[in-house]
């Protein structure tokens, strides 16, 4: 995915009927074996790893890493929750984000005739992209092949 496609100077307003299904997702990644596949190496070894910047400890590196997300879509809006925990040799410390994302709703840009507005149904496999509108950075990534259902929706039947 070609994330510059969502840079917020390339998008516009339009008014469009969408229909999603309320549903939850929660996710766990492995960051000893997510980071080192992007490039990330040093930090895991005792012998190079430089945490010098942070403590005097000597031979300091990561010794296991996990990042947990939870995000829920419904008719109260978005709410996105994510909690990370690096041990580092024999200290753990841990990066919390205990504040849920609160996605307000879009402000309708204008009037539009009802001719111009289209409908957009979800109901079947689709991806989730939370970004960031001031910095354009991504928050949060998902597939979501079958949606678990918050209590009390319905899903719509997929064709």
């Amino acid at each position: 995915l070609n994330y510059g496609l969502f840079n917020s100077s390339r998008l516009h307003f339009s008014s469009m009927h969408v229909v999603i299904p309320m549903f939850r997702v929660q996710t766990e990644v492995d960051l000893c074996k997510a980071l080192p596949f992007l490039g990330m190496n040093n930090p895991f070894d005792s012998d190079r790893a430089d945490f010098s910047g942070i403590s005097d400890v000597d031979n300091l590196h990561i010794d296991s890493g996990k990042e947990s997300a939870y995000l829920q879509v419904s008719r109260s809006g978005i709410r996105l929750f994510s909690v990370g925990t690096l041990c580092l040799g024999t200290d753990r410390h841990q990066f919390r984000h205990p504040d849920l994302f609160e996605v307000p709703n879009l402000e309708e840009p204008g009037e539009m005739e009802a001719k111009d507005i289209h409908s957009f149904v979800v109901n079947q496999p689709f991806t989730v992209i939370l970004i960031d509108r001031e910095s354009d950075c991504v928050l949060y990534q998902a597939r979501i092949k079958v949606p678990e259902p918050v209590s009390g929706s319905k899903l719509p039947a997929t064709n």
